[in-house]
């Protein structure tokens, strides 16, 4: 339930704050006071798409804070997801810059424009004119009419085995483009394997590759190097460490730990000479410059790597590459095989989407039929006495089914008795849609969990003793909602529980909207006004008052 909206700098809404109350808000006021910018503040801190033409002339800024209580499982399920912690109380915040930028929160936790959104539409369902519109669409009756029958679950599995039966086409439709193209495609992989069996790359061989050939670019230096370090050691160092170690072995009856310490040193170092010099000498030998074997390395290098370019994989892949392409020439043979199986599968996966489809048209025809009465029995409340509604449920040709199913559905309707069952875009005036619309929201509402429904000029188009049944409508929805309608009816603004006035001033010098909750006289000199124009006559306040006590 929303209990209480701030608007800071939104059009001429320069500060207000508002509290709201459970059962049936009525909002007035004049053409042109600002009722629309109401509901565009809500509708941005519900997550609508930012408008900052919204941010008022002379300001920076702009901001909204709706702040909802009694949150429904569904909303704790989100905030729950979104890491957004709530106990019975959430805070929903959405700022505007003029830079362009947007920023929104709930609860203090910043969460994206299409997090608010998610959380918005189980928090407050807003009903505008252009609903009315979308009612004379067939693709929204469809979707009226599953959201009416409920089985979310079969829904989910209608759509997946749609799903699931356009993949097994598109699989078969590649199939049968590889069986067209197949003789191109066998001596193309022919070639490759045959090039890859030639070539044997090895994984790893790159890189070993690399360093002999590192070594055979550097082998002229190399080699004069190594000769001339083993002639420094033959000549000088090994004789001197020879010398030096004979001379400290040769003295006897010396003790302790340092001086035997020493002598191992000395004996370690000899021996590693030796071994370098034996190094040195082997690889002297084996440093030679090798031109040919260059050239041969440099060849295997160019030989991999351009296969690889080829195949656009690197060089370590390619002895992996060889058995796939094996794989996909010996599956060239059996694809005719494959052809018959993936018939086999689309009719499979067509049999259980179509069965799918008769379970969801089973549904449909039965929720229809419910549907229709609870709705024609709320237009009779609704002073659309004679009135008959129905849903039409016509099966598609099997070309035109889609995820939804097989079904078109139509919303038909006869404002008269003796008048035909026609489709609502051919018989129903702006005041019998927004009757219409009315009745459904009625019927749909009346099983579903409390929550906040805004019905903006519901009313438009009717008047007298239908207003007044509008009105009782929404008086009993909100005995189990909380209702915030906007209206120009004043038999509907009786009703209310509570009545909202706005109005346009410019007493601060320039033109501003403000909005204030009306006592008990205010709201008759209000319904006075809207009974009889601009001049408030006494048979108007009377006749106020008599609304008032009846409502």
């Amino acid at each position: 339930m929303l209990t209480h909206l701030s608007i800071e700098n939104i059009g001429l809404i320069e500060k207000q704050e508002l509290d709201f109350s459970a059962g049936l808000t009525t909002l007035t006021g004049e053409t042109g006071a600002g009722k629309s910018m109401l509901m565009d503040a809500l509708s941005l801190a519900l997550g609508e798409r930012a408008d900052f033409g919204l941010i008022a002339s002379g300001h920076k800024k702009a901001e909204v804070t709706a702040v909802f209580t009694k949150l429904p499982e569904s909303v704790m399920t989100l905030l729950g997801e979104m890491g957004v912690e709530a106990e019975g109380e959430l805070i929903l915040r959405r700022q505007l810059k003029g830079d362009k930028s947007s920023s929104a929160w709930a609860n203090g936790v910043r969460v994206t424009q299409s997090q608010l959104q998610s959380l918005g539409e189980f928090l407050l369902d807003l009903h505008g004119q252009h609903d009315s519109t979308r009612l004379l669409s067939s693709a929204a009756h469809l979707d009226i009419l599953d959201m009416f029958a409920g089985h979310p679950k079969q829904l989910v599995a209608l759509k997946a085995s749609h799903a699931s039966y356009l993949q097994a086409q598109k699989d078969l439709e590649a199939a049968r483009t590889r069986i067209t193209n197949r003789e191109q495609e066998q001596e193309l992989l022919t070639a490759y394997v045959t090039e890859l069996e030639s070539l044997a790359p090895k994984t790893g061989e790159e890189n070993t590759l690399m360093q002999e050939r590192s070594m055979l670019m550097a082998a002229e230096s190399m080699g004069s190097a190594l000769s001339d370090a083993s002639g420094v050691l033959g000549d000088a160092a090994v004789p001197a460490l020879s010398q030096a170690d004979t001379l400290l072995s040769g003295v006897n009856g010396v003790e302790g730990e340092e001086w035997e310490t020493l002598i191992e040193r000395m004996s370690s170092l000899h021996a590693e000479a030796d071994d370098v010099m034996r190094d040195l000498s082997r690889l002297a030998e084996r440093s030679e410059p090798n031109p040919a074997r260059l050239e041969e390395v440099d060849d295997r290098l160019h030989a991999l790597r351009s296969l690889a370019r080829k195949h656009r994989v690197e060089v370590k892949d390619l002895e992996e590459l060889l058995p796939k392409l094996q794989a996909d020439l010996n599956g060239l043979e059996t694809l005719g095989q494959d052809i018959a199986s993936l018939e086999q599968k689309v009719e499979k996966t067509f049999d259980a989407f179509e069965d799918q489809c008769r379970k969801r048209s089973t549904i449909r025809g039965v929720s229809g039929q419910k549907l229709s009465a609870e709705v024609e029995h709320s237009l009779q409340d609704l002073n659309m006495k004679g009135s008959r509604f129905a849903v039409e449920l016509e099966r598609m040709d099997s070309a035109q089914w889609n995820a939804k199913g097989s079904d078109k559905v139509t919303f038909v309707l006869s404002t008269a008795p003796q008048s035909p069952m026609q489709p609502l875009s051919k018989v129903a005036s702006g005041g019998e849609m927004s009757r219409l619309m009315l009745a459904l929201k009625k019927v749909f509402y009346a099983n579903l969990p409390s929550m906040t429904l805004i019905l903006d000029e519901i009313d438009t188009g009717i008047g007298g003793a239908t207003a007044d049944k509008v009105g009782d409508a929404m008086k009993q929805m909100g005995g189990q909602h909380q209702i915030l309608t906007i209206t120009h009816q004043p038999q509907a603004a009786s009703k209310a529980d509570t009545h909202l006035y706005i109005e346009k001033s410019d007493a601060t010098g320039r033109m501003v909207t403000s909005v204030r909750a009306l006592n008990q006289k205010e709201r008759i000199d209000e319904l006075a006004r809207m009974l009889s124009g601009a001049e408030v006559t006494s048979e108007a306040k009377k006749a106020a008052e008599k609304l008032l006590s009846a409502g």
